[in-house]
């Protein structure tokens, strides 16, 4: 059987987290609470790094948060910079859930061009801490009160 975190596989929560690296992440534990950037993932803890002067530190995987934000909530600079990175310069008009875990694009070329994301794609946005619906609640928060539901 395998372990569980929060009520879900270790192993998946792992990797699901891994696809974060690099977003904004809060972290609370017996010592206290904080928010930090998400640096390593490894072994059921996650590292968490609070300045560029620290090294980090360790947080079991249920002590963990992805600051999310939600797909609706994009920028157009981000969705400009998506579109430089990915699209060829095309404009972006939305990049939305189609269904959970199945992320869209829909981009002006010269007509109206909609397709799924590119694995790579759905990686740039997660580490932007973007919710693609790959964790589960339980491992998200979206505003810093405590609260876990969008």
């Amino acid at each position: 059987m395998p372990k569980l975190v929060n009520g879900h596989d270790k192993n998946y929560i792992q990797q699901a987290l891994a696809m974060h690296i690099g977003c904004r992440v809060y972290c609370k534990d017996s010592v206290g609470s904080d928010v930090g950037d998400l640096v390593e993932v490894r072994g059921g803890s996650a590292k968490v790094k609070y300045t560029d002067y620290n090294s980090g530190r360790w947080y079991r995987l249920e002590e963990t948060k992805i600051c999310a934000r939600h797909l609706k909530d994009i920028t157009q600079a981000e969705k400009d910079t998506f579109a430089k990175r990915f699209t060829g310069n095309d404009f972006v008009k939305h990049i939305y859930l189609a269904a959970p875990t199945d992320a869209r694009v829909t981009y002006l070329t010269p007509g109206e061009k909609t397709r799924p994301l590119t694995a790579e794609e759905k990686l740039w946005l997660c580490r932007k801490g973007f919710d693609l619906k790959y964790l589960p609640d339980e491992h998200k928060i979206f505003n810093l009160d405590g609260e876990t539901n969008g």
